[in-house]
């Protein structure tokens, strides 16, 4: 985690404030949130990835429609942004394989 913790160091985030915070021993986002609740760090919005995550994308569109919700609906506290892969895929996970349920009228997860 010190190498992505230095690039964010340098790189600018276009505004965004960046914490990097190592939880080796969580194995899922569930246990990551518990973990950096439990250290007194939630206070604002805040964007929670795995490590390893590699991506090359515009988060600005997902921001937006997440405040959108979330002055919508105030219980709107989360949004999550998932990738359609193969069964196969290199980019799975070992430990969160899950099946996602949204109804297409309203794009809520249940």
């Amino acid at each position: 985690y010190k190498q992505i913790d230095e690039y964010f160091r340098k790189t600018s985030t276009s505004g965004f404030k960046v914490k990097v915070v190592a939880s080796e021993s969580c194995k899922s986002v569930c246990e990551a949130l518990r973990d950096i609740n439990s250290k007194g760090m939630i206070h604002n919005d805040f964007l929670l990835i795995f490590g390893d995550v590699v991506a090359n994308f515009n988060l600005d569109k997902a921001y937006r429609e997440h405040m959108r919700r979330k002055q919508e609906d105030k219980l709107n506290i989360m949004t999550k942004i998932f990738k359609k892969t193969g069964v196969n895929s290199p980019l799975r996970t070992p430990y969160d394989d899950c099946m996602i349920v949204m109804d297409n009228q309203t794009n809520r997860i249940f």
